[in-house]
């Protein structure tokens, strides 16, 4: 990533988290009927999601380097994003949520010791993965 491309990701990756905490906050203080949690968790699942999809835009890209076991991994943490949706207790699917985000990240991690990914991607990446998990996780234990 040249410069320029490093600050755009960094705006637009810093901005992602920026739901994540005005969710979370607001779905603690004001969420009367639960639709600021939902909100929240819809906006984690498909977060994930895009995670993966750009897994698969480095395997489109550099398929010599990138293992497709990393892929599958990458979809079945996507699946399990997907159905936290369904866990009748809140906090349960945060938790799990949280888990994808750390495992998405090893994928991540993977990929860029295959030289996937450049070194500010994965810098950008573990600076808001931290970021939302905690997020996840205080307004899972905060309720």
């Amino acid at each position: 990533m040249n410069n320029f491309n490093l600050r755009t990701a960094k705006i637009l990756t810093y901005s992602g988290i920026l739901p994540f905490i005005f969710l979370g906050i607001a779905s603690l203080v004001y969420d009367k009927d639960a639709s600021l949690h939902l909100a929240l968790r819809l906006f984690s699942v498909m977060i994930i999601s895009f995670l993966c999809g750009i897994h698969w835009a480095g395997h489109l890209l550099r398929p010599e380097k990138c293992q497709q076991s990393m892929l599958i991994f990458s979809n079945i943490i996507t699946l399990l994003a997907f159905m936290s949706i369904f866990f009748p207790a809140h906090n349960v699917d945060l938790i799990i949520q949280s888990v994808c985000f750390l495992l998405l990240l090893c994928v991540d991690f993977h990929l860029y010791k295959h030289n996937i990914f450049p070194s500010g991607y994965i810098t950008l990446r573990r600076n808001a993965t931290f970021a939302v998990i905690l997020t996840l996780l205080g307004v899972a234990f905060a309720i």
